[in-house]
């Protein structure tokens, strides 16, 4: 597996820094076919579904099965995806020597081989399962107060860290992973339907169980890559008005297969809903014509508080997240002092 360097996940959470690695499978992984896919090749992409010629109502196709002629009819392109893709907290000082000492102390050949059989092997739901709790103390390298967060910062970052791969060790053992309990949202899978991200989506199909904590792992399935995707957790304040409760940005995320997406921390409780925004023209989401009516509103409303939201017919969208109770302990302290050593202090 080989890690790079994704420069649209880098952010500030929970004052702090947080950096975006993709990790990559090898062709005689096990992750492998399920992130090795076809995508067609749209003819105009920045225009809304890729140039569909058709009818389109509020960003998906007024006839379905027209649409999916379409898209088969079209060119198409093998490529492959990211088989995780995992946040690191890092200090402000990171630079690519840092990251990579610290992933090859984090990240050891079992490890390697731990997370190519779970994205490879597990199905549906169970991969966020197993892949939160084997990565939750796996994903801080230093927590360090950020005050401030600009484009300025961020180009900084990105400009330090740009072109940073890393090839994974190779040759280790499959370790034991107990999976987590956190539930929120449907589950990020191939649906026959698509929905337009350039509206603030909530799936009210299923509400957060599991106790008040954090989601660690989100997962979506995009029709057509995001560019700029956000995700949140909401609360109904009264009828259809929401605020969110947390939000993080992802990023880009690659469309065609489920992208998993690990090292976060997003609050969320009991009762509360999974939501996704990108604005960027013609990207959409998974989404199958049957389950709760849906709540929707024009525009970025992720972060919002007390917004009115407008209702959809009934549908599910392709998201899922899973995470920790509070009280579940952290390890942070440990990468401290691995921080401290690899500086030499």
């Amino acid at each position: 597996m080989n890690l790079v360097f994704n420069p649209t996940g880098t952010s500030v959470h929970k004052q702090a820094l947080q950096v975006r690695l993709d990790i990559f499978p090898e062709s005689t992984e096990k992750s492998y076919a399920k992130n090795y896919v076809s995508l067609p090749v749209f003819p105009n992409p920045s225009a809304p579904l890729g140039g569909y010629p058709g009818k389109i109502v509020d960003g998906s196709p007024q006839n379905q099965a027209q649409y999916d002629n379409w898209v088969a009819s079209l060119p198409h392109i093998w490529q492959l995806n990211p088989a995780l893709c995992v946040f690191v907290t890092v200090p402000q000082n990171i630079d690519k020597a840092l990251l990579g000492q610290w992933i090859d102390g984090v990240l050891k050949a079992d490890e390697i081989a731990t997370i190519d059989d779970i994205m490879g092997t597990k199905l549906g739901n169970e991969t966020a399962h197993y892949i939160s709790p084997f990565m939750r103390n796996k994903t801080t390298l230093l927590k360090q107060p950020v005050l401030t967060f600009d484009d300025q910062m961020r180009d900084e970052v990105n400009a330090v860290l740009a072109g940073f791969t890393l090839d994974g060790q190779k040759g280790g053992k499959v370790l034991d992973v107990t999976p987590g309990t956190i539930v929120i949202g449907p589950g990020a899978t191939d649906r026959e339907s698509s929905s337009a991200t350039s509206s603030t989506r909530v799936d009210a199909n299923v509400a957060s169980t599991g106790g008040t904590g954090t989601i660690d792992t989100w997962e979506l399935w995009f029709v057509v890559s995001g560019v700029n995707v956000q995700v949140a957790t909401f609360f109904v304040v009264s009828g259809n008005n929401l605020s969110t409760r947390d939000t993080e940005t992802i990023g880009a995320v690659t469309a065609g297969s489920k992208q998993t997406f690990t090292g976060l921390s997003t609050d969320v409780q009991n009762g509360d809903y999974p939501g996704v925004y990108d604005g960027s023209v013609g990207v959409t989401i998974e989404r199958a014509n049957s389950g709760a009516t849906q709540w929707t509103v024009s525009g970025d409303k992720i972060p919002c508080t007390n917004q009115a939201f407008g209702t959809t017919a009934t549908e599910t969208i392709s998201i899922y997240g899973t995470g920790t109770a509070a009280g579940g302990g952290t390890v942070v302290p440990v990468f401290d002092q691995h921080y401290r050593m690899l500086r030499g202090d």
